[in-house]
């Protein structure tokens, strides 16, 4: 038995990826900037696709100075995809909601962050220019039918999943000429995985053309089962 010494100094972990763009995404539990946070997590899990890697808060020129794209975009020559995080603030509220108040504010946050991802893709439609938060500009593939992503912490909190059925994604497939996606942090790691193994499978297949090939396979899925609100696991034989 070992003898441990008595303390009651606790010192948080902070965990940093070193992205392909090499810059410095970090990562800490408690950290009370929750939308963040969920953003880092985001260039975690998809700063490994492509060789350029994913693009934190890309920007676009709006009247006298710059405005965010979207919050995560990545870009191939079969397309792009454009990821709008919308995370629960939990650690900066002193009383902690109940599950119909995260309900009915995640909620919210979805209406809004679906007007963005029509408003971005509409930018990028219009051939906006779009550089990095460093000023680089990026070239940005504008043709293909272009993936949106709403990524929010969990895909249990949505109650009423019928209101995001056919009729609400063929509305924003006619509005963008894009696919719609309801992700959280674990279905986005699962899609992710799935894109990785669909590579490692084939010899010309590219994690990046693996994934956007999986959404719209999963974007299928959404319209049999009649809700965006799905999670999908990939079993290869």
């Amino acid at each position: 038995m070992a003898d441990l010494p008595a303390t009651t100094a606790w010192n948080p972990i902070f965990a940093h990826l070193i992205t392909s763009h090499a810059t410095k995404s970090p990562i800490y539990l408690f950290n009370k900037d929750e939308g963040n946070q969920q953003e880092q997590l985001g260039i975690w899990l998809t700063d490994n696709l492509h060789p350029h890697g994913a693009h934190h808060s890309p920007q676009i020129p709006e009247r006298n100075g710059f405005r965010e794209l979207t919050d995560i975009l990545l870009s191939h020559q079969f397309g792009s995809i454009l990821i709008e995080s919308k995370a629960l603030t939990i650690f900066a509220r002193e009383n902690l909601p109940n599950r119909t108040k995260l309900a009915r504010d995640l909620s919210s946050h979805i209406t809004k962050a679906i007007k963005q991802l029509r408003g971005g893709m509409r930018r990028l439609k219009d051939g906006a220019p779009v550089t990095s938060k460093a000023g680089v500009q990026l070239d940005i593939e504008r043709t293909h039918p272009m993936h949106g992503i709403v990524l929010i912490p969990d895909l249990d909190l949505i109650e009423n999943r019928k209101a995001y059925g056919p009729p609400f994604i063929k509305e924003f497939m006619k509005v963008t000429g894009g696919l719609l996606h309801l992700l959280d942090i674990s279905e986005l790691l699962r899609v992710v995985q799935a894109a990785e193994m669909i590579a490692a499978r084939g010899t010309t297949t590219t994690k990046m053309m693996a994934f956007d090939y999986y959404l719209m396979e999963r974007a299928k899925k959404t319209v049999e089962a009649g809700t965006l609100c799905i999670q999908v696991l990939l079993r290869l034989r």
